[in-house]
């Protein structure tokens, strides 16, 4: 039916623009066109506090991608720990998102274990540098 001129159908002779179907809303072949694909998947480590420049921006921008269908992982180190007491994880878990602490920056600051919540797992920077999936970007806040 690809340019028969049923509505919800492209015609290839007028420049591929899309019909309009019943009620000028656009077709089913235009609808499924416009569907955007996830971003690739993301990594971000955050080893800056939540009062550093951009550090908001970027755990914002990492929700709302996991929001829109993207895998993506945060990992807290250094002085990115002190998030852990805010509603971040919550936040990020809400989104689907996976996240991280690094046990060594943890044990170094004395981090109570009982203090982080359920949603957040033990790992290392190695360890989450080594599970980034090829292609994925990277991105790290940084004092």
């Amino acid at each position: 039916m690809e340019g028969s001129g049923r509505p919800g159908t492209y015609h290839a002779a007028r420049g591929g623009a899309p019909r309009a179907g019943p009620g000028g809303a656009p077709g089913p072949r235009y609808l499924r066109a416009a569907v955007a694909a996830p971003a690739p998947p993301l990594s971000l480590l955050v080893a800056a506090p939540l009062s550093a420049p951009g550090v908001l921006d970027l755990l914002t921008e990492a929700e709302r991608d996991a929001r829109a269908g993207s895998a993506v992982r945060v990992l807290f180190t250094d002085g990115g720990l002190e998030a852990l007491s805010g509603p971040w994880p919550a936040r990020l878990a809400a989104a689907g998102v996976r996240t991280t602490l690094c046990a060594r920056s943890a044990r170094g600051r004395r981090l109570d274990p009982l203090a982080v919540p359920a949603t957040v797992l033990w790992s290392s920077l190695t360890t989450f540098l080594g599970e980034a999936p090829a292609g994925a970007r990277l991105w790290a806040a940084f004092p």
